[in-house]
């Protein structure tokens, strides 16, 4: 006998090799056996005919569970009855249909034993027989949640009628509310909140991955490349009427606003360029200081990495409370620069209730301001790192030799906002502007120069006309800002 007995999985592989080269002992995938003299003797269960050497029969598969093989049959009984029997895809031996056998979803039919041997269970749609390692079984999910799923099994054609996560792989059953991406997928309720994010811009749902955050909302990357093109506005877009107002505790309310203590407060416009990716940089630092600034771009700045953050109003303590030295940080690691490219500027605009509760006080005061300016023009200019040129171009000195030829010609430069003291402002949105100041992303510096300021416009009011004592004038100035004004011009201030 060329073979024999039960065949496991191997040896069925080594045979299909064999089958090559024997194809007259194969019937498809039947296993036939050929009798030979000296072979033990063999009998057809089925007619009870003797095998003669050179006949060809089959082995029958169990009958029960437990058995693998129940009997033999000759060859060509099995042709001429063959609407009878089956062939067992698993161990190609022949299957009696009065016995106990099985369909299998992927084609073919298996006998009780290779039922029971290879763990095959039935699709719970169709009852084909699917494997437990079979790659076309699904596991379908009546819940994403474990503690609420009752899941069962089917094969790969009926998983076809249930929906599947396009992230997790999972099928479900069509109760499972599904919820659709952008990109067209469905995805369950459990992988949405696991990874995913309904976008504030355009209400797709994308992935975390694909998230940036920008004012509070998350975006995805379209609709934060357009928000971030906005976080940039136009020059001058940003209505200055309508800026909130800050004091220590945080916004000025309404109601609040007209209180004495609210009204002094102080704007800064910071000029930056250099650095890398400028919309983000300004959605970055939009959100970072928490909306207190915004953006815009300025005709002065290159137009590619050039842009102006412009603070909001602020009461000077509650200016003092931001974090400026994170945010030049930012800026600072991102490649920008302000002081280091040579033409950035540091502006402050001073709200004109600091110069006096009425506008002939105000006007004085700033004359008094304007006087002192022009008298001690180079000290201010040695603090303020400003080149020449460009305190020539936008900050230039107003020429006056005492305080009432300063008061005339503050009204003759009132057109003319490129002067280191600004009048224009004063009338239209309230303001005096100081333009000399360079721009910087170094702290004590920047602080420095808001500090002078401060003392500026808080001692202008009480200072007598023509009086143009620096010490005087920056009364009340920090040690810190006292140790600057040494170290930018050798002078003491006491």
């Amino acid at each position: 006998m060329r073979l024999s007995g039960g065949i496991t999985r191997k040896q069925l592989t080594d045979l299909n090799e064999r089958r090559k080269a024997m194809r007259t002992e194969w019937y498809y995938d039947l296993l036939v056996y050929v009798l030979e003299e000296g072979d033990e003797e063999v009998t057809c269960d089925y007619t009870g005919e003797v095998m003669q050497p050179g006949q060809k029969y089959c082995k029958v598969c169990g009958s029960d569970w437990n058995e693998e093989i129940s009997g033999n049959i000759s060859f060509d009984y099995f042709m001429d009855n063959r609407d009878d029997f089956e062939i067992c895809s698993d161990c190609n031996n022949v299957i009696d249909r009065n016995n106990d056998f099985g369909e299998r979803a992927r084609g073919g039919y298996v006998c009780a034993y290779c039922i029971d041997r290879n763990c095959y269970f039935p699709c719970e749609d169709c009852g084909l027989l699917i494997e437990s390692d079979d790659y076309e079984v699904a596991e379908i999910h009546t819940s994403p949640y474990p503690w609420h799923d009752s899941p069962f099994y089917v094969c790969g054609d009926c998983a076809d009628d249930y929906w599947r996560c396009d992230d997790c792989g999972n099928y479900y059953t069509s109760d499972v509310d599904s919820i659709e991406t952008r990109d067209g997928g469905y995805i369950c309720s459990e992988c949405f909140d696991n990874s995913y994010c309904v976008c504030d811009g355009c209400n797709e749902v994308v992935p975390n991955n694909e998230i940036e955050y920008c004012g509070g909302n998350c975006l995805c990357e379209d609709c934060y490349s357009e928000e971030s093109d906005r976080a940039i506005g136009d020059y001058h877009s940003h209505s200055r009427y309508d800026l909130d107002k800050y004091n220590i505790n945080g916004k000025i309310e309404w109601g609040d606003l007209q209180k004495p203590e609210n009204k002094l407060t102080i704007g800064h416009e910071l000029e930056v360029e250099d650095g890398e990716n400028r919309n983000k940089m300004a959605s970055d630092l939009i959100e970072f200081m928490d909306n207190h600034i915004y953006c815009e771009h300025d005709g002065s700045l290159d137009g590619e990495t050039g842009f102006e953050m412009i603070f909001k109003p602020h009461t000077d303590d509650a200016f003092r409370a931001l974090p400026l030295r994170d945010m030049f940080r930012k800026l600072i690691n991102a490649g920008f620069t302000s002081h280091d490219n040579g033409h950035c500027g540091l502006h402050i605009h001073f709200a004109n209730e600091w110069f006096g509760d009425t506008r002939l006080e105000q006007d004085d005061n700033v004359a008094k301001v304007i006087h002192f300016y022009n008298e001690q023009y180079d000290f201010l200019f040695k603090c303020s790192r400003r080149a020449e040129r460009d305190a020539r171009d936008w900050a230039k000195r107003t020429p006056c030799e005492n305080f009432e030829e300063a008061k005339r010609v503050k009204d003759y430069y009132d057109d003319d906002r490129y002067c280191a003291v600004n009048t224009t402002n004063m009338s239209s949105f309230g303001t005096v502007e100081f333009r000399l100041g360079r721009g910087t992303l170094r702290y004590e510096s920047f602080m420095a120069w808001h500090d002078i300021h401060v003392a500026i416009a808080r001692n202008a009011k009480t200072i007598e006309p023509n009086d143009i004592d620096i010490n005087h004038w920056l009364k009340g100035i920090t040690d810190e800002t006292k140790e600057y004004i040494l170290e930018r011009t050798g002078k003491v201030v006491a």
